[in-house]
């Protein structure tokens, strides 16, 4: 669970209304009155922040330092109680990021000054990486918080910007409540990212949620869970578990590496209790069989569902399946299903309703599908091995969608979405990738070693990134030289590509 701070700084974009000063102040480092006027008197717990919050009328706006904040912290709480936690009220926005001597909200930034909120009460988690982020599941150990923030009682209008939240039985808690999530890192749940309950709704942007043993997000009781430029992985059941009717809007989300636990449900999505789904503009990537059955998305739901424009890849079990007795409209269309090792059919599901759709080894009926069984592999994605799936030049995906579902304005890559015809999968438009040289990869731990293979005979850049969508250059590729050491601060996944420049 290493996160490479200085490489998610790709994904902070600042989508908040925000004032020219806060209501309160937050910095364990301050040594003033503790009174929250003001950076050098800011109060140096978020606990004695959100109490005098409370008591505050109308709206209030919190600014916290950087530096990790613990729910059981402050004149009000007691040391290693399991139940402490941040409650969060109506219109209370909380920004994180700060170095502790900003003017404006505009100046913070949270990736280079991280703001930890931690449910590791005892503070005795194994942290190998000195950073108060755990680095898996199994170094959560003695008493952790049940939650870590609570949003209840029907609060509304609540803004989250800029945190890292780790390491509670459920780090983010909504019941009866609405809130808006942007560039926060939710990871260490050892029993939930996010619990949506009881006609609560979530709009989240620009995050990543990982790491969670139960469920990633749990949506229940006629909750919406609306997610747009998120990454989820390394969950060890259902990233998305979802029930009693509730809605699940997904748009510009990365799937990857789903459900590493042995003993797991190895689905992204599982659908239940007449929940409805959609999905736009989003990637499904390497989701490990773990000798089960369930398939990619699994659904028992008598609710609609649709799904457009998005990439399922390296998955050898069926793609999207329905097993209610009466299932919902199933909508697919402008999407690719693609490395699938064969398996067939890759939709379960009696009257499903696709279009201009390429599944692999599957020559579907229906309006302006694809063959696959003709389509060459090596000519669909520019360089699938090296996780680039914008399209090959040759790709028959090019211009073989339909506009009609499209909503979206812009594609995974942020890149805008119809210039005419609308392309299958995930991302818009093709890249040549023909003169590009091969690129292996061998993470030496310390560093990466990359090779390239023929050496390069113009300037390339090398891009990285860490969710897929969001991709920086890294690195200067000169001619002629073919082997390149990259040092890496920890482990994070991140994938890279090539690209001209």
């Amino acid at each position: 669970m290493k996160f490479c701070i200085m490489k998610l700084l790709i994904i902070f974009i600042l989508t908040l209304p925000l004032t020219a000063a806060p209501d309160f102040y937050v910095n364990q480092a301050a040594t003033g009155n503790n009174d929250g006027s003001s950076w050098e008197n800011a109060f140096t717990t978020l606990t004695d922040a959100l109490s005098q919050a409370i008591s505050s009328q109308g709206g209030t706006e919190i600014w916290v330092a950087s530096g990790t904040y613990y729910p059981d912290e402050g004149q009000s709480s007691s040391n290693n109680d399991e139940f402490s936690e941040f409650p969060l009220q109506s219109n209370t926005t909380l920004l994180g990021g700060f170095i502790g001597n900003e003017t404006s909200a505009n100046e913070r930034n949270p990736i280079i000054h991280p703001t930890i909120l931690s449910g590791d009460l005892e503070q005795n988690d194994l942290d190998p990486n000195s950073n108060d982020l755990p680095e898996n599941l199994t170094h959560i150990q003695g008493t952790n918080s049940r939650t870590l923030i609570s949003i209840g009682s029907g609060a509304e209008n609540i803004h989250l910007d800029g945190f890292f939240l780790t390491s509670a039985r459920t780090n983010l808690a909504l019941f009866r409540a609405s809130a808006t999530v942007t560039n926060c890192h939710i990871l260490g749940g050892f029993k939930a990212g996010i619990s949506l309950t009881n006609s609560s709704t979530l709009n989240i942007s620009n995050s990543t949620i990982t790491h969670c043993a139960s469920r990633g997000i749990f949506v229940a009781t006629e909750s919406v869970f609306n997610a747009d430029c998120v990454t989820m992985s390394d969950t060890e059941n259902p990233i998305i578990s979802s029930s009693s009717d509730a809605t699940v809007n997904l748009t510009r989300t990365c799937f990857k590496r789903i459900n590493i636990a042995p003993n797991g449900l190895p689905s992204a999505i599982a659908l239940f209790s007449n929940a409805s789904l959609n999905i736009r503009s989003s990637l499904f990537l390497e989701t490990p069989d773990q000798s089960s059955p369930a398939p990619v998305i699994r659904m028992d739901t008598d609710k609609p569902c649709l799904i457009s424009n998005t990439t399922f890849y390296g998955h050898d079990r069926t793609a999207i399946a329905n097993t209610h007795s009466t299932p919902g409209t199933l909508t697919i269309t402008n999407t690719i299903i693609w490395d699938t090792n064969d398996f067939s059919p890759q939709v379960s599901h009696p009257s499903p309703t696709i279009s201009h759709t390429l599944i692999e080894n599957e020559n579907l009926p229906g309006l302006n599908n694809l063959d696959g069984t003709l389509s060459t592999p090596n000519q669909i994605f520019t360089d699938p091995t090296n996780n680039d799936f914008r399209l090959h030049p040759d790709s028959p995906a090019l211009d073989a969608g339909s506009n009609t579902f499209v909503t979206e304005h812009l594609d995974l890559a942020k890149k805008l979405r119809i210039s005419g015809t609308v392309d299958l999968g995930a991302f818009e438009g093709s890249f040549t990738a023909s003169s590009l040289p091969s690129l292996t990869i061998q993470n030496l731990g310390s560093s990466i070693l990359l090779t390239l293979s023929p050496p390069p005979t113009s300037n390339l850049i090398l891009e990285e990134s860490i969710n897929l969508h969001a991709w920086a250059s890294r690195l200067a590729i000169t001619p002629n030289q073919s082997i390149y050491s990259i040092p890496i601060e920890n482990s994070s996944p991140r994938f890279f590509r090539l690209s001209t420049p």
